[in-house]
């Protein structure tokens, strides 16, 4: 599996200025208003996005934690290790 070659993180929302600032404080996007979202759900995306990188390394720890124990089997919620190394997958781009 490959890395990220994004903007490391942390990064972070300003719900005021609409932005998506990295942490050495550059510009990464501008969260657009629009007649069809609401400024709720446009905040709730935004945050969303802005904890993209800790989401990704978070994911990626868990999965290996517990690939590396051999914990492997399916729970409840199906098969969360193959779910997991797909998204992982997706944002990385190795998916197409």
């Amino acid at each position: 599996m490959s890395e990220f070659k994004g903007t490391p993180g942390p990064w972070r929302h300003y719900p005021d200025d609409n932005i998506i600032v990295s942490a050495d404080g550059r510009l990464l996007d501008w969260v657009a208003r629009s007649l069809h979202v609401t400024r709720e759900q446009r905040d709730a995306n935004a945050r969303l996005v802005s904890a993209a990188p800790d989401l990704l390394g978070a994911l990626i720890a868990i999965t290996d934690q517990l690939e590396r124990v051999g914990d492997t089997r399916p729970h409840k919620d199906g098969e969360f290790i193959e779910q997991a190394r797909a998204a992982i997958a997706k944002a990385l781009g190795e998916q197409p």
